[in-house]
């Protein structure tokens, strides 16, 4: 079973969420969460404390020393920018083809056999999991449970 949460007006990239029910893609995006909380309990626990604890902290609750607080402190921010990055990359629409037809003026209009014969635009592609076309579609993606396309690239990056 699929579920497709637009945003306001049914447009995509407008919405607070995205979400593709997927069981082995939300197993495998609850696997990678997973892995980076117990990366961040490895390296915390045995290069960071190993290697930069202090008899004479500057804070008595963070026992490291000052390179040993400023290297923690970068890792908890790449982590986190890496969790925000995932979460994004899941629950945003990759660029899904809302039009039913092409524009006026548009010629040689091709329309998905798959879709119910809606337009489907140069450089849009049929993602068979997601059962969508989705504009420059590059693969989907079973680790964001999501096709990576136009509007999450980035995100997927």
């Amino acid at each position: 079973a699929h579920l497709h949460c637009f945003g306001p007006n049914g447009r995509h990239g407008k919405g607070p969420m995205w979400v593709n029910c997927d069981a082995l893609g939300i197993a495998l995006s609850l696997v990678t969460w997973l892995l980076l909380v117990i990366t961040d309990f490895i390296v915390v626990r045995f290069v960071l404390f190993a290697w930069f604890t202090s008899s004479r902290p500057r804070f008595r609750w963070v026992p490291f020393t000052d390179l040993g607080l400023f290297l923690m402190a970068l890792y908890q921010l790449l982590l986190m920018l890496s969790l925000v990055s995932h979460v994004r990359a899941v629950t945003t629409d990759p660029g899904t083809i809302s039009l039913s037809s092409a524009p006026d003026g548009f010629s040689n209009a091709r329309h998905c056999k798959l879709c119910q014969g809606r337009w489907k635009p140069p450089r849009a592609h049929h993602c068979k999991t997601c059962r969508r076309c989705i504009f420059r579609m590059d693969h989907h993606c079973p680790w964001i449970n999501n096709c990576v396309g136009l509007s999450n690239q980035q995100l997927f990056i």
